[in-house]
């Protein structure tokens, strides 16, 4: 929590990618550059 600003978001959100749930969820999205629906989040979880 000592980080600058910058760094401690870049590492909080490199913990929450880390977990293959979210790091899918977010490429979906960076894919088709629209929010995700809830029957695409519950197939991802599936999946994972």
């Amino acid at each position: 929590m000592r980080l600058p600003h910058k760094e401690k978001y870049l590492a909080f959100i490199e913990a929450i990618l880390s977990h293959e749930v979210f790091y899918f969820s977010m490429k979906k999205y960076f894919e088709s550059l629209s929010p995700i629906v809830s029957n695409q989040v519950v197939r991802i979880i599936e999946e994972c």
